[in-house]
C-alpha cells in the first residue's frame, strides 16, 4: 500500500481540527487559537570515510582478474590509531618502483622545507660601455627540473630576462650566452638504467641546467638514411655539433622511436618504426 503524501496528512489535519472545534462549541468554548508547524525538509547527509574510499579502490585491484597472476602488495598503517586500515601479502617482498620517491621527498621537506624553491638565475661579466656588454651573458642553472616546460612559461622567462637586461642598457653583447650547469659533482646515471631508456625525456640524469623537461623537437625524413645534421628550426637545446643517424623502419603501425648513443655524445641513432606515408 503506498504512502499518502504531505497533502493528505494536512486534509486529514484540516478535518480533525475541524471536528475538534465543533465539539469545543457544543461545550461554550469561545476561542481557541492553533498553531501549525511543519518540519522542514533535511536532506540526508552523507560523510565519506577516505579509508573507506581507499579500500573500495584497492579492492578493485583485489578482484581485478587481470591480476590474478599479478605479485602486489601493500600494507596500509594508520599512526594516529595504532591500527592496520588494509593489507595484501604484507611479508612479500618487491621492488618498490617509484614509491621510493616518498623517502627523497619526506627528506627534502624535512631538510630544506616545504618554501624551498630552485633557482635559475642570469648573470653577466664583463663591462658596460655604450650600451653595449663586453663579456658574457650566463644562465646559471640551480638544479631546477622544472625549469622553462611549455612555450608559455618560456615566454614569461625570455621576457623577464630581455626586460632585466633592458634595464641595464645593454643592447648588444660581444661575448656569449653560457648555459652554466656546474652544480652536481656527480655522474647521476646509474649502471642499472637499462640502456633503452636513458636517453628518454623522463629518464634524463639530473642537471644542474634543465630545459623544457629535457626533449627537443627533430624533425628528419624516415626515407633518409643518410647522416642527419640538424638544420635551424628542425633542432632546440642539444648539442650544436650533434649529428643522427637514422636507422628507423617505415611500417604500417604507430611510431615507436628510440633515441641510442652514449649520454653527452654528440652522435645518436634513431632506432624505431614510423608509419607509412609518414
Amino acid at each position: 500500500m503506498p504512502y499518502p503524501d504531505h497533502s493528505s496528512f494536512r486534509s486529514l489535519g484540516f478535518y480533525l481540527l475541524a471536528v475538534t472545534l465543533w465539539a469545543c462549541q457544543g461545550n461554550s468554548v469561545e476561542t481557541i487559537e492553533v498553531a501549525t508547524l511543519e518540519s522542514p525538509e533535511v536532506e540526508p547527509v552523507i560523510v565519506y570515510d577516505a579509508s573507506d574510499s581507499l579500500l573500495m579502490g584497492l579492492n578493485v585491484f583485489n578482484l581485478d582478474s587481470v591480476l590474478k597472476n599479478a605479485s602486489f602488495a601493500y600494507l596500509i598503517y594508520d599512526a594516529t590509531t595504532d591500527s592496520i586500515i588494509a593489507e595484501r601479502n604484507p611479508d612479500l617482498s618487491l621492488v618498490p618502483a617509484s614509491t621510493i620517491k616518498l623517502f627523497t621527498t619526506a627528506a627534502a621537506l624535512e631538510l630544506l622545507g616545504p618554501g624551498a624553491h630552485f633557482g635559475t638565475r642570469l648573470l653577466y661579466d664583463g663591462e658596460i660601455e655604450n650600451r653595449i656588454l663586453k663579456g658574457n651573458l650566463i644562465i646559471k642553472g640551480g638544479g631546477d627540473p622544472t625549469f622553462c616546460i611549455g612555450e608559455q612559461t618560456m615566454n614569461k622567462v625570455f621576457a623577464a630576462w630581455g626586460s632585466s637586461v633592458a634595464q641595464l642598457n645593454i643592447d648588444s653583447i660581444t661575448g656569449d650566452i653560457i648555459g652554466d650547469a656546474r652544480i652536481f659533482s656527480e655522474d647521476f646515471i646509474p649502471y642499472t638504467w637499462t640502456w633503452g631508456e636513458i636517453n628518454l625525456g623522463y629518464s634524463a640524469a639530473p642537471s644542474g641546467l634543465s630545459f623544457n623537461g629535457n626533449l627537443f623537437r627533430l624533425v628528419f625524413d624516415p626515407n633518409s638514411k643518410d647522416l642527419i645534421i640538424p638544420q635551424a628550426g628542425d633542432l632546440a637545446l642539444t648539442h650544436p655539433n650533434s649529428a643522427y643517424l637514422n636507422q628507423t623502419a617505415i611500417y604500417d603501425a604507430d611510431d615507436e622511436l628510440y633515441l641510442v648513443g652514449f649520454p653527452n655524445s654528440s652522435e645518436k641513432k634513431i632506432r624505431g618504426t614510423v608509419r607509412e606515408g609518414t
